[in-house]
């Protein structure tokens, strides 16, 4: 198994995710460092092995596109897993040996874990596929009004269709389920199904490039799963400003709805996207 990690600014838990990766049976760490100036290297200084390798070219090309750097840089074998992951995550044996398993069902494309926070809090990772009002009732936070069990209620019914999951279906333990995406905090594929529908799309910057990759993985006949029996560590990321996130984050929604959104939302979102 490989683990590609593309690195921003924030270096504070990278070594973790990095020892963490290796302890669970990584063989190799291949680092795309997208910092101005190098931090993984002076991170990672002390724990340099033969096991982890770094590229940094003084640009920052976004994740999907630093991403495919990193794989091209590794040229795996067809049928070697590959892991993408975020520096913020720390993996766990247990939980790459299940995925992996799943992975190798019949099939099955990209397996990720559930996801929770360093407070207990479980995070949402993957679901349905986004709609243009799903982001509208999240940007007004209109659910933020209701009780706990109201919300988590609400979310689920209307994130969730047949035959995939909600997005409160992930935040629970359970067998593994079907999803039309998952989150990149976490991500495990065979090199050639990367390969096939040839990585990240790179009109992408941040935020929904691992979105727009499962919608293609999907598309070629492969399921995305979340196996809920695994969850791992993901602390938030400290890599870009509020303000910053949200710009970046409406750039990559508008992105994905020109590409896969219904006709309302491509013309929508065509718009938006032709006024800048």
């Amino acid at each position: 198994m490989i683990a590609l990690i593309v690195v921003y600014q924030s270096q504070q838990t990278l070594r973790q995710c990095v020892d963490a990766a290796i302890t669970s049976g990584v063989e190799r760490v291949v680092i795309w460092d997208n910092s101005p100036r190098p931090v993984a290297e002076p991170a990672l200084r002390s724990r340099r092995s033969s096991h982890v390798t770094i590229f940094h070219d003084g640009k920052n090309l976004g994740f999907g596109a630093a991403m495919n750097r990193a794989f091209d840089q590794v040229e795996p074998r067809p049928d070697e897993e590959v892991l993408l992951l975020n520096p913020d995550c720390i993996a766990s044996y247990d939980a790459l040996q299940r995925m992996s398993s799943t992975l190798s069902s019949p099939g099955i494309g990209i397996v990720g874990p559930r996801m929770h926070y360093a407070d207990g809090r479980a995070g949402i990772s993957g679901g349905t596929k986004p709609t243009l009002i799903k982001e509208a009732l999240a940007q007004t936070r209109v659910d933020d009004l209701l009780p706990d069990r109201a919300r988590q209620w609400a979310v689920n019914t209307i994130t969730r269709r047949r035959g995939s999951g909600g997005y409160g279906d992930t935040l629970v333990q359970g067998d593994p389920i079907q999803v039309d995406w998952l989150s990149g905090f976490c991500m495990l594929m065979r090199a050639e199904t990367y390969r096939s529908v040839r990585g990240f799309d790179e009109d992408f910057f941040l935020y929904f490039e691992d979105v727009d990759l499962c919608e293609r993985i999907r598309q070629s006949g492969l399921a995305c799963v979340i196996d809920r029996r695994t969850q791992l560590l993901h602390y938030e990321s400290t890599s870009t400003s509020m303000a910053g996130k949200s710009a970046l984050y409406r750039a990559g929604m508008w992105t994905y709805f020109s590409k896969h959104g219904n006709p309302f939302e491509r013309a929508i979102a065509r718009t938006v996207r032709g006024r800048r």
